[in-house]
């Protein structure tokens, strides 16, 4: 269990699954987003937006029991978007959309960007290492 809310109608337990699919549609409906990749940088696929389980493999979530619950993710984003602008709001999107889907307030959230992609088909994917957290 990662987080227990009650509300009117009685107590739900949100699991990491859960969560998991809610930050992955909240990236992937982003248009500067060319894909989740997991630890590997093998990016996530179409078929894996509908695989409920497979979230997990794509987003970390951390819970701490002192500190709160930490959420780690990497992204492809597309070159020529504004890194700063997009994962800020990216960020806070993430944030909102926790809260108001499962109740749950993350300590933080970091966006690793491990490559972009040039515009065109078969280009390669351009490698970079830039940490954002928020």
């Amino acid at each position: 269990m990662l987080e227990r809310v009650e509300t009117d109608y009685g107590i739900i337990d949100i699991e990491r699954p859960a969560a998991a699919k809610i930050i992955k549609e909240t990236i992937l409906k982003q248009d500067e987003v060319y894909g989740i990749t997991n630890a590997n940088g093998i990016r996530s696929t179409v078929s894996s937006r509908f695989a409920f389980d497979r979230d997990k493999d794509y987003i970390r979530i951390i819970k701490d029991k002192e500190d709160g619950i930490f959420i780690e993710v990497d992204l492809i984003l597309y070159f020529g978007v504004s890194i700063s602008g997009v994962t800020d709001r990216l960020i806070r999107e993430i944030r909102m959309d926790l809260a108001g889907q499962a109740d749950i307030d993350p300590a933080q959230v970091t966006l690793h960007i491990i490559g972009l992609k040039p515009s065109g088909k078969g280009r390669k994917i351009i490698e970079r290492d830039i940490v954002v957290k928020g």
